[in-house]
């Protein structure tokens, strides 16, 4: 692959009641759980796009600092 794009799960699961309320309302919470840090799916996406990409290949994904 020349490059990977995420909207991972990276909310930390105790903080999925607090984010903006428009966000609960719409968003499933497997779309917003990220595990205990937040970091679940982030690393998990890391360690494979490590082994998909193609030398220089990129990889882009959203997280959100708490």
């Amino acid at each position: 692959l020349a490059g990977i794009v995420s909207n991972q799960p990276y909310i930390p699961s105790d903080n999925i009641p607090r984010p903006h309320a428009e966000v609960g309302r719409h968003e499933p919470r497997l779309a917003l759980d990220g595990g205990k840090n937040g970091m679940d799916d982030l690393l998990h996406l890391c360690n494979g796009a490590a082994l998909m990409l193609r030398p220089g290949g990129f990889f882009i994904f959203e997280v959100l600092i708490f």
